[in-house]
């Protein structure tokens, strides 16, 4: 289990760097920016970009750089 805080919705603003903490995910341990946030049902999808390339995450699986 990780000891990261996962990113808080305050946090989730376009352009703020976070890092990936989904370690099935190849992107994991990755910085990357905020790209946009939207609203999936009750949760936050974050899409996050990594040199050009979106990957989406929810906001539990993010936390701040």
């Amino acid at each position: 289990m990780s000891s990261r805080r996962p990113l808080p919705k305050i946090c989730a603003i376009i352009g703020e760097d976070v890092i990936v903490n989904k370690p099935e995910s190849p992107m994991h341990n990755r910085l990357g920016e905020i790209w946009k946030v939207r609203a999936d049902g009750e949760r936050l999808k974050v899409s996050v970009s990594f040199d050009g390339e979106i990957y989406n995450f929810y906001l539990e699986e993010l936390v701040l750089a």
